[in-house]
């Protein structure tokens, strides 16, 4: 089988890896979380900081030391054996109905509004939004990467640009917030979705150039610079007052920008959220053709879908996945899907490939390593309690997956 060419560099794999977290949740959480916790926000962020660390560097030693297209799943096989990892491999591939949909959704409503569209097309160019994402898949890679680092560099120094000019023009005022440690939990919590993303840039680990040297780096550093931007943001809604109820916190960007720019404002915001979302959603659809293309390598599934095409993209992996997705996007055409549940679920099974991730990390790490897994593994755990029910649904999939193994090896 042809195997995928190594193209990215350090900077490319961040650009990728800063697009996805961010599209995670920069239009909604910073505005969630201050009008949760006021300006003890600011120590919420400061504190997820300090506990994704140890999943960062999980992450980071994982795929320096098992550069492969299979991500968390390759880990765990490592780890725990082939069972365990197909399991994996469903559960992260199980999300495709549920995740990516979302994001799509989120940025035909920023295309829509931009441009003036009416809303009733939104479903026409959903499907569009998603047959562009297959395309530049479908290309050779080396130039979809540089595309998406590109983009990831003009919303970092647009995102720069709107927090310089409010600071410049007003003086940062904090409102005073009474403390509350369930509030500051609560607000930890939900900004740990705004880290989801970096088990994503795991998959494409074994197309870095480098991937011993850059891939530690690129994790580091696009998680670093997230951050700063999130810890910048947050400072400006909270002096700003753009939060409060469900329909502030959504525009709450918007409304900021607006403030300052006016109407150049509104369409920056819209060609932000769209980008933002649009590549955010790429590096997914990517992720996951990888971990079809390494699932047939190690013949977990039939040899078709890891077929490479002539610019050496895993083609078959590419149309099955934007298939499942167009089939969400079209049932959410004939019946309502609520979004929230589907983020929520997504986040469940999230969670749990951080915490598969982790435990693959206690066995095969050694020294600090091994102990910065433990810590991983707490913090994991500690977030999969609190999203109850959304957790339960993962652990039912996970279940299920090893079930059906088990009684394939049986028979």
């Amino acid at each position: 089988m042809s195997h995928l060419k190594q193209h990215i560099g350090l900077w490319q794999g961040t650009g990728l890896l800063v697009s996805t977290l961010l599209g995670s949740g920069v239009f909604i959480v910073p505005a969630m979380t201050a009008s949760l916790a006021g300006r003890w926000s600011l120590l919420a962020w400061a504190l997820m900081g300090i506990l994704i660390l140890p999943i960062v560097f999980t992450f980071a030693s994982l795929g320096k030391r098992y550069p492969d297209a299979g991500g968390t799943a390759f880990y765990v096989e490592q780890a725990f054996g082939e069972r365990a990892a197909d399991a994996i491999s469903w559960l992260f591939l199980s999300v495709i109905l549920i995740g990516p949909p979302v994001v799509i959704i989120t940025a035909t409503g920023y295309l829509c509004q931009t441009f003036g569209l009416p809303q009733s097309q939104q479903g026409f160019w959903q499907l569009m939004l998603l047959g562009s994402m297959l395309l530049l898949n479908l290309l050779n890679r080396k130039t979809a990467t540089w595309i998406q680092s590109f983009i990831s560099f003009g919303i970092c120094t647009t995102l720069l640009l709107v927090i310089g000019l409010y600071l410049y023009a007003h003086p940062v005022s904090l409102p005073p917030t009474p403390f509350s440690l369930p509030t500051l939990a609560q607000a930890t919590a939900l900004i740990f979705w705004c880290f989801v993303g970096v088990e994503a840039i795991a998959h494409l680990s074994g197309e870095f150039h480098h991937p011993e040297r850059d891939f530690p780096r690129v994790v580091m550093l696009g998680v670093v610079i997230a951050l700063i931007l999130y810890l910048c943001l947050s400072t400006v809604l909270l002096s700003s007052g753009f939060y409060g109820n469900e329909a502030q916190n959504l525009t709450s960007v918007i409304q900021l920008m607006s403030s300052l720019t006016g109407h150049a404002g509104h369409l920056l915001v819209g060609l932000f959220g769209l980008m933002t979302c649009y590549i955010g959603v790429n590096t997914y659809i990517t992720s996951f053709s990888r971990l079809f293309y390494s699932m047939a390598e190690r013949g977990q599934i039939h040899g078709w879908a890891g077929k490479l095409n002539r610019f050496g993209a895993p083609a078959m992996g590419l149309y099955f996945t934007c298939g499942l997705i167009a089939i969400t996007l079209v049932m959410r055409l004939c019946v309502h899907l609520p979004l929230d549940g589907l983020i929520g679920y997504s986040n469940g099974v999230f969670v749990l490939i951080y915490l598969a991730a982790s435990l693959s990390g206690l066995k095969l790490l050694t020294g600090r390593g091994r102990w910065l897994a433990i810590i991983a593994t707490g913090v994991c755990l500690l977030v999969a309690a609190s999203l109850a029910l959304h957790t339960l649904y993962a652990l039912a999939v996970l279940a299920a997956c090893m079930l059906h193994k088990r009684q394939v090896h049986n028979l």
